[in-house]
């Protein structure tokens, strides 16, 4: 637990000291409890939808891991995308956060603005947290190499995405599908 402490406390330490340990069970602990936020109900299904949970939210990260990681080797950069799969999910961790949120809103005692906020808040932290560990893993120098190593994934699947729709309206339009 105090590495998750230090982690949140400050990422850039933190991962210099425990950068090539293996942090795979912290891991699994976060996504664990990233994913009871999801589940709702405890019934007969509970284990099962929080096994899907946590497999569907592992496979985004590595997703999201995998892509940066053939990014920053693009790019010319050193990066392992099994320590930077295990620090991204140490970055979901903040999420924790939105289950009070709710309950305090939901109990009347915060508004729906103030809700909202700190909502923002906490998005915008896990996003700080995303490209703090980034920079320290792929150990980029600027803050425009972070910003690319992000967002040209994101600009690939929205182009395949957009290119996709229009492939498929083609076959649509021509009778070929």
């Amino acid at each position: 637990m105090r590495l998750l402490y230090y982690y949140i406390i400050n990422p850039f330490q933190t991962i210099q000291l425990y950068r090539f340990q293996s942090i795979a069970p912290t891991s699994f602990l976060v996504l664990l409890l990233v994913s009871f936020i999801f589940t709702g109900v405890i019934d007969q299904f509970f284990v099962v939808r929080q096994l899907f949970w946590v497999f569907s939210i592992a496979f985004q990260i590595f997703f999201v891991a995998a892509y940066i990681d053939f990014t920053a080797r693009i790019l010319g950069y050193k990066s392992n995308s099994f320590y930077l799969f295990q620090w991204l999910c140490l970055a979901l961790l903040p999420l924790l956060l939105f289950h009070p949120l709710s309950v305090l809103h939901s109990a009347g005692f915060l508004s729906s603005s103030i809700t909202g906020v700190l909502g923002f808040l906490v998005i915008a932290f896990i996003a700080a947290l995303f490209l703090s560990t980034i920079r320290k893993l792929v150990d980029t120098k600027s803050l425009v190499h972070d910003v690319l190593i992000v967002l040209l994934p994101v600009f690939f699947m929205v182009s395949f995405l957009f290119i996709s729709i229009m492939y498929f309206g083609v076959l649509a339009s021509t009778g070929f599908l």
